[in-house]
């Protein structure tokens, strides 16, 4: 019905957990990075797609938790940011907390102590050198002193987070994370035998095989991209395609200009056209005159003019594209990468910034 629309690739998805899988070790376990709709993919779809093939699904807070345990209630859901304040609707749903400092382990032990609640799962975050969140490494055998003489949490795994796997030039501080989080991680598993431990994101996966050990976290590789160096990139394919239908062409003469504030004047004679996509979609006002473009079939139409709210304009001059044409805005041409660097961010941001009015559907296009 709308004229724009986000299409999400089944067989891309599995194509790159099958690129993610053969870096592992058999056996290795799966928690798949869902958070912030599945990077801007919608979290409902990738998880029907994906769920046989993990042993978690993770999200960052709990409305996304909720949503997703509403419409796929096969495996166990953590929220890396659960809240401050424990709610009722967090327990009935059996999200599962990531418990990062001994403050909220007490907090959260007494709420479901006094709902006589007893070995409800939560996960162990260890703070290994990121020092964005995760336990102090000072406080690490208080907090499992803390566990050991209780009943009402039980941990089901322990983890921390990599900072720069990707980065060449920190490998040995990665590798002295590596070491840490096997050193503060042992004496839990030796607590709790079943205790599943988890470090390696995209870049410790295809990077780091000393980082797997009991499961890994595969995020932005299981949408078809990576930071990584060229010898270790792996053979991805890029899950999400934005597309839309052009609305209108129209013929303007030279000197005659093109949306908000003239930006853009014609050089000569030239054919535009209107794309409904803006910076209420997702694309960016900063993605004006650019040098970015739009592709309809063999054609590159460059962005011209100003991006409004609902709107682009491309210069179709030389083109036979007409009204009804669907042109696409990423995807295979032009990649997430070139609007990443155009922009001078990262491809997390360009689809993470595809706002929820863009209807998403499986569609096999790639």
């Amino acid at each position: 019905m709308d004229n724009k629309t986000l299409w999400i690739s089944p067989d891309a998805l599995g194509h790159n957990l099958a690129e993610i899988r053969k870096a592992l070790r058999p056996g290795t376990r799966l928690w798949l990075n869902l958070k912030a709709n599945a990077y801007g993919h919608d979290a409902t779809l990738v998880a029907s797609i994906v769920g046989n093939d993990a042993r978690y699904l993770a999200v960052a807070q709990a409305s996304e938790g909720l949503e997703l345990k509403a419409s796929n209630d096969r495996l166990p859901v953590v929220v890396y940011n659960p809240p401050v304040e424990p709610e009722p609707e967090f327990f009935a749903a059996r999200l599962q907390p990531v418990i990062y400092d001994m403050g909220q382990a007490r907090h959260y032990h007494d709420f479901l102590k006094s709902k006589g609640l007893e070995r409800y799962p939560v996960h162990i975050q260890l703070d290994t050198g990121m020092h964005r969140s995760g336990l102090l490494t000072g406080q690490n055998s208080d907090l499992l002193d803390f566990f050991r003489g209780q009943s009402i949490l039980e941990p089901r795994s322990i983890f921390s987070h990599l900072a720069a796997a990707d980065d060449p030039g920190e490998d040995d501080f990665t590798r002295a994370q590596i070491r840490l989080f096997d050193k503060l991680s042992r004496p839990w598993k030796v607590v709790y035998p079943g205790l599943l431990q988890h470090l390696a994101n995209t870049a410790g996966i295809f990077r780091f095989p000393e980082s797997h050990f009991d499961m890994v976290r595969p995020g932005i590789s299981l949408y078809g991209y990576h930071t990584l160096p060229a010898d270790a990139a792996p053979g991805l394919r890029p899950v999400a395609s934005l597309r839309a239908r052009i609305t209108q062409v129209r013929e303007i003469d030279a000197g005659e200009s093109v949306g908000y504030n003239r930006t853009y004047r014609a050089p000569s004679p030239r054919r535009i056209a209107l794309v409904p996509v803006g910076y209420a979609d997702g694309i960016r006002r900063l993605a004006s005159e650019r040098g970015l473009y739009v592709r309809c079939d063999a054609y590159r139409c460059p962005i011209v003019g100003r991006v409004s709210m609902d709107l682009i304009t491309v210069d179709a001059t030389g083109t036979d594209v007409r009204p009804g044409d669907w042109v696409e805005i990423f995807g295979r041409d032009p990649r997430v990468e070139v609007w990443a660097g155009a922009l001078q961010t990262i491809p997390y941001e360009i689809l993470t910034d595809v706002h929820p009015r863009v209807p998403r559907i499986l569609r096999h296009w790639d």
